[in-house]
């Protein structure tokens, strides 16, 4: 109603873009499983990744807490992915799942770090 008294016709065809852009981005950004993910600290990255089957195997940059998760990079066997230096990199050697995740720490505005998972086998050997 406030919308509808103060804005113009023009303005509410904006605002309402907008809103329909923004849920397009969320419902976008949650689908991509990891990004979008906040963590608080380390612990609590390595306890969600452990809940999945994943250990971490690799580090680039020095991690800062908390940190968003900012891409996701994924492979079977390997993961090729690109530091936040702009050094190309690529994992292998590993059996099964791997991904290579992408954070900025401070909630997005401060320096980016990538940490690198494999997804290790069940212990019943019926995969992973």
């Amino acid at each position: 109603m406030l919308i509808t008294l103060y804005a113009t016709s023009a303005r509410r065809r904006w605002l309402l873009a907008v809103i329909l852009l923004l849920t397009l981005a969320v419902v976008l950004f949650v689908a991509d499983g990891d990004r979008g993910s906040i963590y608080g600290s380390r612990n609590a990255l390595i306890e969600a990744q452990k809940r999945d089957g994943y250990v971490q195997v690799g580090s680039f940059g020095r991690p800062d807490w908390p940190a968003i998760v900012v891409s996701r990079e994924t492979g079977q066997g390997g993961v090729s992915f690109t530091t936040a230096d702009g050094q190309p990199h690529r994992y292998q050697g590993f059996a099964g799942p791997m991904k290579a995740l992408e954070f900025r720490a401070g909630l997005g505005g401060g320096k980016r770090f990538t940490l690198v998972f494999h997804r290790v086998p069940k212990k019943d050997g019926g995969g992973y």
